[in-house]
C-alpha cells in the first residue's frame, strides 16, 4: 500500500534532513467527514510512527492549487513555493532519486 510504505519512507527522510530545513507535509484527501478524517489520519500516523506534519484538505483547496489528479503524488517545492519535481505514485525504488533531488536543492540553499 503506497501510503503505508510512503509514510515510513518520508518519516525517515524528514529525520535525515530536517536540521537542514527540509519539511514533509502530508495532505489527507480521503473523506468528507472532517472530524473522523482527522482522527483516522492521526491514528494512522501514531500506529506507523509517522513524524511529519499533516493536514486535512477538507475542501480540496490544496489539491486544486497543485492540480492533484491522482494520489499519492509527491511534490518537491522550494522555499519560494516553486515546484521543482513531481512524482506520481510511490515506489520505494525511487528512494535514491528522492534523496538526490532533496540534496541538490539543500546544497543550493533554495530548498
Amino acid at each position: 500500500m503506497p501510503c503505508i510504505e510512503g509514510g515510513a519512507f518520508f518519516s525517515t527522510l524528514y529525520e535525515e534532513y530536517k536540521d537542514l530545513g527540509f519539511e514533509v507535509i502530508g495532505v489527507n484527501l480521503d473523506t468528507p467527514d472532517t472530524v473522523k478524517a482527522i482522527a483516522d489520519m492521526e491514528e494512522f500516523k501514531r500506529i506507523r510512527n509517522i513524524n511529519f506534519k499533516s493536514l486535512y484538505d477538507h475542501d480540496l483547496k490544496v489539491a486544486k492549487m497543485y492540480n492533484v489528479k491522482t494520489i499519492p503524488v509527491t511534490f518537491l517545492i522550494d522555499r519560494q513555493g516553486y515546484i521543482k519535481k513531481i512524482w506520481f505514485g510511490f515506489r520505494i525504488q525511487w528512494a535514491q532519486e528522492f534523496r538526490e533531488e532533496i540534496e541538490k536543492y539543500l546544497k543550493k540553499g533554495i530548498d
